[in-house]
């Protein structure tokens, strides 16, 4: 029962141990110190007590930035205390106090690195700083953003009406540009973009880089009437790091990113799967219509989970530091499921509400009422297409069919006097397509009483069904003869990859739509599936095979209709 509007834990297994252990601690920890806190101390007293709070609270990290925070949190501790006792300042004080000095001192800007003190300094250009150096870089020198240009205010009436004498600041910009170019000692390079992010078509500099420029050509011509000066002292470097003029061996534009330097051996190109595993009673086990199912959801996953026992688990994420105010896809089908089954049944979804934000599914407040709110339209219009369908439930009916290519067992679910009717609180997908056409192929070869031979699958975009089949088992051979092959090998078949291709009404669209669907471009591609990465090493995903396989989808695609 909940607690003040909250759920109790679950209970703690495998590694939620720790974390829970961690947590119990934490909380003791913050129960010490509020006691210490409440108390008045000498300045010497909370000095060991911050120290002992840092220790407690703050991890040391792995970047150089938190430990430097660290650092300065302590010295500011030890200044703290030094300060009272230069002051011979011993009496006790209150928190406020303590709270009061901290936040002037963390909140004061730390002291500016000096100029000329031997490392890279990194600065604005600044007006009155013409400190020479050997070497000065100037970055992002480009036409749009060098001499700055400001819009003044409305309210500007010096800008209304400019006289003689008035402040320019694209000229100061002239004039920062001139004492930079007098600042250098050694060594000058200015760097600007040089290519449309979107055409790749050349872009020109800064006009104060653009006339220094047209002076270097003036002042020193170039011997090749071809070339001019400037453009032999400018460097046009690779769009990408790992372009093969970065380790050409010049060294204007050599690279030291060691991550993109080529191979010195050819990749790796081992071949993860060669020869078929021999499946003894294959060919004459019975099929279970849910292992059959599961299968062509993601046959590579499938073999490699229950031929070679290889689980798949995807890397842990790290415990959220900050509240969620969101679901991730993943929550809200979970959710909208629940909602949607809630609905079905005629209850009210209010006590669902109170339960998934008390459990800490749904963010408190006035954000979980809105995500829920949305998550129920959804799943109410969901419901309205399912109600009529689903008024007249049967009961599941039993397989056991023995057809020319085996046996399939197991028993049919879903079922009502109007058909099959299944739901999934998503867009459909190809993997709903798939199981909606095996189930109800078994469907047609039941033939149980009081159903209509029709299956029906409800998605949040659509609805399709599929009517009568005239040779059921013919269209179940493949699908059986398929996976039976699958448990003795990876199938070369992507649920979404082959379904674009088998969309296509072309030979070339139905290999460009199956390599958009597999590769990664602006979406995730199905290539970055672990599954796939390990099961089809050494292979051509895109063969031959891919390409029969893929052409299961084509009886599902020509008996497919779609519901008003």
């Amino acid at each position: 029962a909940p607690f003040q509007d909250i759920m109790p834990c679950s209970g703690t297994l495998g590694d939620s141990g720790p974390w829970m252990g961690s947590l119990a601690e934490f909380l003791r920890a913050l129960q010490r110190l509020q006691h210490r806190l409440k108390e008045k101390n000498t300045p010497d007293s909370w000095s060991r007590t911050l120290l002992q709070m840092v220790e407690d609270f703050f991890d040391d990290g792995n970047s150089r930035s938190d430990q430097e925070g660290l650092l300065i949190l302590r010295e500011t501790i030890g200044n703290f205390a030094e300060d009272c006792k230069k002051a011979e300042f011993d009496d006790p004080i209150g928190l406020a106090i303590i709270h009061s000095y901290f936040s002037t001192q963390l909140a004061q800007p730390a002291g500016g690195q000096a100029f000329l003190s031997g490392r890279v300094t990194f600065c604005n250009m600044v007006p009155m700083r013409s400190v020479p150096f050997k070497v000065i870089w100037l970055l992002g020198m480009n036409d749009t953003d060098y001499p700055r240009s400001q819009r003044p205010p409305a309210f500007d009436l010096m800008a209304e009406e400019p006289r003689l004498g008035d402040r320019s600041r694209r000229d100061d910009d002239r004039y920062l540009f001139l004492e930079a170019l007098l600042s250098s000692r050694g060594h000058l390079s200015i760097s600007w973009v040089g290519r449309d992010q979107q055409e790749n078509t050349p872009l020109p500099p800064s006009v104060v880089v653009a006339e220094l420029r047209d002076y270097i050509d003036r002042a020193w011509p170039s011997a090749d009437a071809e070339t001019t000066t400037s453009d032999l002292l400018t460097v046009e470097y690779p769009l990408q790091p790992f372009s093969s003029r970065c380790f050409n061996g010049n060294p204007k534009t050599a690279s030291y990113a060691e991550v993109w330097l080529p191979p010195t051996t050819p990749p790796d190109r081992d071949i993860f799967f060669t020869t078929p595993i021999s499946h003894p009673g294959l060919e004459t086990n019975p099929v279970d219509i849910i292992d059959l199912v599961r299968f062509w959801k993601h046959p590579v996953r499938f073999f490699l989970q229950q031929r070679l026992g290889l689980q798949l688990k995807q890397q842990q994420d790290l415990l959220p530091e900050s509240e969620a105010f969101h679901l991730d896809a993943l929550e809200k089908y979970r959710m909208s499921d629940e909602i949607v089954a809630t609905l079905l049944a005629g209850e009210d979804p209010t006590p669902l509400f109170h339960r998934l934000q008390a459990a800490g599914t749904l963010p408190r407040g006035e954000f979980g009422q809105i995500l829920f709110r949305e998550l129920q339209d959804t799943a109410a219009a969901l419901a309205r297409e399912l109600t009529p369908l689903t008024r007249q439930p049967v009961t599941p009916c039993e397989i056991d069919l023995t057809l020319a290519n085996g046996t399939v067992n197991g028993w049919l679910t879903a079922l009502y006097s109007s058909g099959r009717v299944s739901y999934r609180p998503t867009k459909l997908k190809a993997q709903d397509l798939l199981q909606l056409w095996i189930q109800h192929l078994i469907l047609c070869l039941l033939r149980p009483v009081g159903v209509e031979q029709v299956s029906i699958h409800v998605a949040t975009d659509t609805a399709v069904c599929f009517q009568p089949i005239d040779d059921p088992e013919a269209e179940l051979a493949p699908l059986l003869r398929y996976y039976r092959q699958g448990m003795q090998e990876p199938l070369h078949f992507y649920p979404r990859t082959s379904l674009a291709r088998a969309k296509a009404r072309t030979e070339i669209a139905a290999a460009n739509a199956a390599r958009k669907a597999w590769y990664s471009g602006y979406y995730r591609g199905e290539e970055e599936d672990p599954a796939y990465s390990i099961a089809l090493r050494g292979h051509d995903p895109l063969d031959a095979q891919f390409e029969q396989l893929a052409d299961l989808f084509l009886p599902i695609l020509t008996h497919k209709n779609e519901l008003a």
